[in-house]
């Protein structure tokens, strides 16, 4: 069965029908590890905790979507798969979800050391985190409709330029904007002393 396509979407090797189960077991791998992780960093805090399973069950999701993309290809039996333009577009489609439920859940959660974003900056005091963490989101959100609509309109393998590009740009962004807030949260702390 193909295991693997090169960057135009071609076989170039053939494995074990038993190798299609690595993604699936790589998928409840990391729901496990997220679940554990929920269940120990986050014993008194009920929100936080159901944000850190949501983001789990996504991410299961995009592992299962995956897996059946792949069975699919595999079930086709030509050498050259005309379809390789669909895996990069479907790829940053379903990607480009997880960046907008996870934009979503950030300024939903409360200070912690285990999910959102996590700079010394944003980490500083509540006021530094909510901020930091509402921005953050708005950069997400937009990243993941940028990544979803440049899906229509961008070909084949420059679909991954994009969605790297724009991750960049999001988290670069992201921790700009946190940096401001600390700055912001610093003066103001100056002229009230």
């Amino acid at each position: 069965m193909p295991v693997h396509y090169n960057i135009r979407g071609h076989i170039d090797r053939y494995g074990s029908k038993f190798e299609f189960l690595i993604l699936p077991a790589l998928g409840a791998l990391l729901w496990l590890i997220f679940h554990l992780l929920a269940k120990k960093s986050f014993k008194e805090n009920e929100a936080n905790r159901s944000h850190l399973y949501l983001a789990s069950a996504y991410l299961l999701f995009v592992f299962i979507v995956l897996e059946i993309i792949f069975i699919i290809l595999a079930f086709n039996h030509s050498e050259n798969i005309p379809s390789e333009d669909i895996i990069y577009k479907t790829i940053n489609v379903i990607l480009g979800l997880f960046c907008i439920v996870i934009g979503n859940i950030m300024p939903k959660m409360t200070r912690n050391k285990v999910m959102g974003l996590r700079t010394t900056w944003s980490l500083y005091n509540d006021n530094t985190w909510n901020k930091s963490q509402r921005y953050g989101g708005f950069a997400f959100v937009g990243t993941g409709f940028i990544i979803i609509v440049a899906s229509i309109f961008v070909p084949g393998i420059y679909n991954l330029l994009v969605l790297f590009l724009t991750l960049m740009f999001g988290l670069v962004l992201s921790i700009i904007l946190s940096y401001k807030v600390y700055k912001e949260e610093k003066a103001k702390e100056k002229t009230t002393s």
